[in-house]
Parts: C-alpha cells; structure tokens; sequence
C-alpha cells in the first residue's frame, strides 16, 4: 500500500505488487476489510462442509508393511487430494489400534507440513499405546516435546491437532496438549500424511481444513 504514484516507487519494489490509496480514512478501510478476511480464515471451522479449504474421508485402512530390517513395520498414507497443500491448519481424525506388532515400540501418527517424502522434512504428531504424545521433527526424527497422556490407548480415539505460524495445539480425547507459541520453526507449507509404525490402524474418519492466509502461487 502507498500514498504516492505507483510511477514513483522505488526501484526495489517496483516490480512487487502495489496499490494506491487517496486517504488515510480509505486506508484504514482497506486495512480493517484486510483483517476481516485474516480471521475470518483463521477461524474456520474444521467441520465446515462449504469451503474449498476443507477436506473429509471416511473410513481408511493402515496395514503397515515389514521394512528392510524385517523387524519393525511401517505404512504412511497422504491425506487430500492432488496438490492439497497448507502451513496453518487443523487435522481431526478418529482412530483405532486394531494390532500392536510390537507391544513395546508402536504409535499412530499425523506428519504435517511435509516435502513428499516426510522423512525428508516434516513435523510429526504421534500417540504411543503407553500414553504419550510427541511432537518430533524431521530429518531426524528429532523429538522436541513430550506430554503424558497418563492412560493406555486403547479402544477408539480422536485426535485433533491445530497448527498456525510457530504454534501448535493438540487435543486428544478432549483434553489439551501442547498448547504452545515458538515451537514449529519450519514454516513451509507441506502436505498432511497419516501414518502407522509397528501396528495396524483403523482410520473411522478424518477431517482437514486449511487456514493459509498467504498466496503461494
């Protein structure tokens, strides 16, 4: 935004988009019609069924799969459709262990902001049968937060995760986890993967809604 001729820009800027306003009272307009359309964005509901920004499935299979090592199994599945993309956003889903194949070493998880490959950039959320949340990092992975849910993770389960600029909030069950500001430092946008590491997982549903307040075309 600018009060002077658009021919009057600086050579920096001159090629960036730009626009004109004759008043300080027209701009506080365009500011104020700014900031309606950001929170508006901002607080979109994840169960909104009007808006292109949101994305549902019902019912989804993860049977993971023996690695190389022949030890551990692993299966991850990319959630949306064609170039589904965000940074700021929530995910829901409602979930089932329906097999541990390791008692010791499992989890269901969400990999958000991801590249195509999540292991080679990604944030990932995941729920352990022991009753624990973590929030790790990837490459790595890199563990960077930890809470205990205090109870084991059976039966049917929900998960939501809200994720915007450095702060992420986790819900599970309807209780408050990782309610916190400065913790996301990737701040790319990438896709969204639900995954399974040494279990069999029921997916009922899952719910996605983008929140991006930023053109990146």
């Amino acid at each position: 935004m600018t009060g002077r001729s658009l021919t009057e820009l600086g050579f920096d800027i001159q090629g960036l988009e730009a626009y004109k306003y004759n008043s300080v009272e027209e701009l506080k307009k365009i500011i104020i019609e700014y900031l309606k359309t950001f929170f508006m964005i901002k607080q979109l509901s994840i169960s909104n069924r009007s808006s292109n920004l949101c994305w549902k499935r019902q019912k989804m299979e993860l049977r993971s799969k023996p690695l190389i090592d022949r030890i551990n199994h692993f299966i991850h599945k990319p959630l949306g459709y064609g170039n589904y993309m965000m940074r700021d956003g929530a995910v829901r889903v409602v979930f089932e262990v329906v097999e541990e194949k390791k008692s010791d070493d499992n989890w269901f998880g969400i990999y958000f902001r991801s590249s195509h490959s999540p292991f080679m950039g990604s944030y990932l959320l995941f729920v352990r049968p022991n009753g624990r949340i973590e929030l790790a990092v990837y490459p790595g992975p890199h563990n960077i937060e930890t809470e205990e849910i205090c109870r084991k993770t059976k039966g049917e389960h929900t998960l939501l995760i809200e994720f915007d600029n450095d702060q992420v909030n986790v819900d599970f069950d309807g209780k408050s986890y990782f309610q916190q500001q400065n913790i996301l430092t990737r701040q790319t946008r990438g896709y969204v993967h639900v995954a399974a590491w040494n279990a069999d997982i029921d997916v009922h549903s899952v719910e996605m809604i983008c929140r991006d307040t930023i053109d990146w075309s």
